[in-house]
């Protein structure tokens, strides 16, 4: 019984195998076109806007969107310091960086987190033109 079992399962794999390999040859040049642009960077399909001068178009920033509040920070400001306060939209909070590198930012009253989107400006402001953009003081 076992070895019947056994014969049985290994027969199965060997026709999974076959019918995957055939599969495999038979796709189409468009199939295989397909698989390759999937695997591109995404900001190869992100329309950009870089009309909006006030940050260079390639410039990295962080971007937070919290409602209708958009608010964009210079990467380049985390490397001179660990921690950033500012008012967002009335409230306070600090923007930190982390052990790992990355950025967040913490209500300083009720604790909650948020995590931005690092991308370049010409990207976000294509998305949220109204973004203001925080000015080291």
């Amino acid at each position: 019984m076992v070895k019947k079992t056994l014969i049985q399962f290994f027969a199965a794999i060997a026709l999974l195998t076959l019918f995957f390999f055939f599969a495999y040859l038979s796709r189409t040049p468009v199939e295989e076109n397909i698989q390759k642009r999937t695997h591109q960077e995404a900001s190869d399909f992100i329309v950009s806007n870089t009309d909006d001068e006030r940050i260079a178009p390639n410039e990295e920033i962080y971007g937070f969107a919290i409602g209708n509040f958009h608010k964009a920070y210079y990467a380049s400001n985390f490397l001179e310091v660990d921690q950033i306060h500012d008012i967002i939209a009335g409230e306070n909070v600090i923007l930190r960086r982390t052990g790992s590198g990355d950025v967040v930012m913490i209500h300083s009253e009720t604790g909650e987190v948020f995590i931005p989107v690092k991308t370049v400006w010409s990207s976000w402001v294509t998305l949220y033109p109204d973004t203001l953009i925080y000015e080291n003081e």
